[in-house]
């Protein structure tokens, strides 16, 4: 099977593999028990983990009222924060079990008597690994998302998983504070929900093919991702993993609260073969400030480039998704993922 192939089935699974990783409910909730414990809690990886622990985090600070923090882990490995003791529990999401920042990381944790959870897909017991460094520390837990699944596509499934995972452990950490069961919903039967009826939309995939060969067809194409909140991680994973790794092509990521600052006159007034690509909030979740600036950044760019060098991504435009909870911005931020990726596949054909 050649490597597009294995990349297409991988998209097209991500709803069957982010219901299977949400069924350990009891896993999950000990885990959950870990955090309302801790003094502090913290979230690290390399990569798209780390970027994905970002959107995390705006889930955690929306739901939980102590302090959660997201480190990459090489920053961990050089200069662990003193704010981390053996009261903080620490994340480090790793697919392979190899990464060696996270090795690193997880050796200075070590010297803080933290408690460490670690998500892996990494289940056998390899040298030179994070079970290597484990070996004689007890306090530890480690989550496999997907038993038995041979991990192809690090940068897909896994971003998808390993969130959901995260989010749904700051959920039940949550259920003292506010009432969580209509957002594990949400996370649990939604979110499967909407991917899968995304991935299966036609109209959605002659969106992904149209915004594909708008790329293809530029000169020497650089692509310029904006999003707000937790968009801007996903801007990050695409223009830093998924098009870069997978298409080979450069590209930056912009916050698009730091829009009218930053971009305005360096990227709207030089032509440089830049192709804008707009991640679009879903207005009742994130508000209408969120929706104003996305407003005011696409006639900005529309008055100076034409409809061919610019790709709105808009879920609302493939799926039904209900509700007004701003809590949902952050729950079902894997379908600006799903949507992210396809395009990239498309690209790579």
């Amino acid at each position: 099977m050649s490597g597009k192939e294995v990349f297409k089935r991988a998209l097209m699974a991500q709803d069957k593999k982010v219901r299977m990783c949400l069924e350990d409910t009891f896993k999950l909730k000990k885990i959950a028990s870990l955090i309302k414990s801790a003094k502090n809690v913290v979230l690290t990886g390399c990569g798209d983990k780390f970027m994905i622990s970002m959107i995390s985090k705006c889930l955690a600070d929306y739901c939980l009222s102590k302090p959660f923090e997201v480190y990459h882990s090489r920053i961990l490995a050089n200069n662990m924060p003193k704010t981390i003791t053996k009261d903080s529990i620490i994340f480090f999401l790793t697919v392979r079990g190899k990464t060696i920042d996270v090795i690193e990381a997880i050796k200075e944790a070590k010297k803080r008597n933290a408690k460490i959870v670690i998500i892996t897909q990494l289940e056998k017991k390899h040298k030179d690994s994070i079970y290597s460094v484990l070996k004689g520390y007890d306090n530890y837990e480690v989550i496999i998302p997907i038993k038995g699944d041979a991990t192809t596509q690090p940068s897909t499934t896994t971003s998808a998983t390993f969130l959901s995972i995260i989010n749904a452990i700051i959920l039940y950490s949550a259920d003292e504070e506010m009432d969580i069961n209509p957002f594990l919903q949400t996370l649990m039967n939604g979110l499967p929900k909407y991917l899968k009826e995304i991935s299966n939309n036609k109209s959605f995939h002659d969106f992904c093919v149209k915004s594909a060969l708008k790329i293809k067809k530029a000169k020497n194409p650089f692509l310029l991702f904006t999003g707000d909140g937790p968009r801007y991680p996903v801007c990050k994973k695409a223009s830093q993993i998924q098009f870069l790794e997978q298409c080979k092509l450069p590209g930056i990521a912009f916050q698009s609260e730091e829009f009218a600052n930053l971009i305005l006159e360096e990227y709207i007034n030089k032509d440089f073969g830049q192709i804008w690509i707009l991640l679009k909030p879903i207005e009742s979740f994130s508000g209408m400030n969120s929706m104003n600036r996305f407003n005011e950044m696409n006639l900005m760019i529309n008055e100076k480039f034409k409809e061919d060098r610019i790709i709105i991504i808009d879920p609302l435009a493939f799926a039904l998704v209900p509700g007004k909870e701003r809590i949902n911005d952050f729950l079902l931020c894997p379908i600006y993922l799903l949507i992210i990726e396809w395009i990239s596949y498309y690209c790579s054909v």
